[in-house]
């Protein structure tokens, strides 16, 4: 069989392309004298083709459910300006976390932006730990400056899962 979509080889009974994340025809199956009948799935007008699972369904019980831990467990006498910053992003994740369960048409668009904001938030934090422990390089400035430069790697490797992932697009019908 190949896909109908993209014309790439896909096994006899294989729901979805593995190449494109199509949805594809799927022939009845005969299971002796009894006739069990696989239909195709059908998913809702204007919503993807799977349920959240599956590395979409950690991340957003990593932003819903963990970031008000790490919000609450933080605590600060006096926060900062990046403190607050991060407090927003961190409410920012929780919605993003529930629009991507939940599905809605425009979830991506705004994981985007969520992603940017993550990006430009550390990237800046850190350059900041930058300049400010160029001048003494003991253990605090190296451990603060860990905190962004481990926010910018995971905003990348997020960026480039849901950019690129199969699943992300049998999900919600296409990438970031």
């Amino acid at each position: 069989m190949f896909c109908t979509n993209c014309a790439q080889p896909v096994s006899h009974g294989q729901r979805f392309c593995s190449s494109c994340g199509a949805v594809q025809a799927v022939e009845p199956a005969f299971h002796g004298n009894e006739t069990a009948h696989v239909y195709p799935f059908a998913p809702p007008a204007g919503q993807g083709y799977l349920d959240v699972g599956g590395w979409i369904l950690f991340f957003c019980v990593a932003h819903v459910v963990l970031g008000p831990v790490r919000l609450f467990s933080h605590h600060s006498s006096a926060p900062t300006s990046t403190d607050w910053l991060y407090r927003i992003l961190i409410f920012f994740g929780i919605v993003v976390g529930v629009l991507l369960v939940t599905r809605i048409a425009y979830a991506l668009d705004v994981l985007k932006a969520y992603f940017l904001a993550s990006f430009l938030l550390n990237g800046i934090v850190f350059l900041q730990a930058m300049r400010g422990a160029m001048g003494s390089l003991d253990d605090g400035s190296m451990a603060f400056m860990g905190r962004p430069l481990g926010g910018v790697a995971a905003t990348i490797i997020w960026f480039l899962y849901f950019r690129n992932s199969l699943r992300v697009k049998a999900t919600y019908g296409r990438n970031i």
